[in-house]
């Protein structure tokens, strides 16, 4: 019995970790308890497009036929067209456009799992994608701490 259970381990083992099509390692922003992270690297890594819109101060996400335009400050972001409220806004941080990950994501029709410091976006189609969180600055009003230093707040989606 022995002999069959470790190769049957080690093959969910593989098939687990050949599922993750790209590890990306990414600083992010925690505001107000939302994990904001850089549209760019994290999004084209799901396979989508992202674009920069100067005369509207906001990020333009598509995936297949998902368009997700979120604006730098405000709550109100446009998915598909259609006005949707966020919880926390995108902010421009050393001039990279951080956006709320799990409503970008799910916006696209991805899922989101948080995993500790590691985040695993599984997209509807194509590899997932395993986000490694570097470091993580607090930008909320609650706790103007670095990532981990207390301040009473943490992310309700990640724990942390």
């Amino acid at each position: 019995m022995r002999t069959l259970l470790f190769p049957a381990l080690l093959a969910l083992t593989l098939m687990a970790t050949a599922a993750v099509g790209e590890e990306v390692s990414v600083d992010c922003v925690l505001h107000s308890q939302h994990l904001l992270v850089p549209a760019r690297p994290v999004f084209e890594s799901l396979g989508a497009i992202v674009e920069w819109l100067p005369e509207h101060h906001a990020v333009k996400v598509t995936s297949g036929d998902s368009v997700a335009v979120v604006s730098v400050d405000k709550t109100q972001a446009f998915v598909n067209d259609k006005p949707v409220e966020m919880k926390a806004p995108a902010v421009n941080r050393n001039e990279r456009v951080m956006v709320p990950l799990r409503f970008v994501a799910e916006a696209l029709g991805a899922q989101v799992d948080y995993q500790g410091d590691r985040v695993l976006l599984m997209p509807a189609t194509g590899p997932e994608v395993l986000l490694v969180i570097a470091s993580c600055v607090v930008v909320s009003p609650r706790a103007r701490t670095a990532f981990g230093g207390g301040g009473g707040g943490g992310c309700s989606s990640c724990g942390r």
